[in-house]
């Protein structure tokens, strides 16, 4: 177990919000020895990338097939 004033961020990318709601609770959950932990979510590629540009994660979670359709950046 971690020390509980250790707060872990947490961003869940899925452009389908009841999808990361739950995997949200899900997190929750099963990391609850962890202490702490703050979820942000984004519906949005392009906003989730504004924001890790601008702001430390410490566990990304994506939607994949939402990415494949992401066209790359060139």
């Amino acid at each position: 177990m971690t020390s509980p004033d250790v707060a872990y961020r947490v961003l869940i990318v899925d452009d389908d919000a009841r999808m990361a709601e739950q995997l949200q609770e899900l997190l929750t959950d099963e990391l609850e020895d962890l202490g702490v932990i703050h979820f942000e979510a984004e519906q949005d590629f392009a906003a989730a990338e504004e924001r890790l540009s601008h702001a430390d994660f410490d566990l990304v979670v994506l939607d994949v097939r939402d990415a494949m359709a992401v066209p790359p950046r060139t």
